[in-house]
């Protein structure tokens, strides 16, 4: 198993956490982010907060049972929010 967590550098909250089988699409996602330092998105949360991240570092946590990627940035919240 394959986690991707987009994770709050500051509070070290978890935003959004993806799971998969396969590792290749969660390894784009990942490598997009390491090669583009102080990238900005939108990020959503699970409630449907819309947040302003600047992308700040990532990390890979590996075990026998699955492998973590983080990805890490500073966010800001938005006005915008899902109905």
């Amino acid at each position: 198993m394959h986690k991707l967590q987009f994770v709050d550098a500051y509070t070290q909250d978890i935003i959004r956490e993806e799971s998969s089988v396969s590792k290749d699409n969660i390894e784009i996602i990942f490598n997009t982010f390491k090669q583009n330092d102080s990238q900005e998105v939108n990020l959503m949360d699970g409630n449907g907060n819309i947040l302003r991240g600047t992308y700040v570092t990532a990390n890979v946590i590996e075990s026998k049972q699955q492998t973590l990627y983080k990805l890490f940035f500073q966010t800001s919240e938005t006005e915008y929010r899902l109905p």
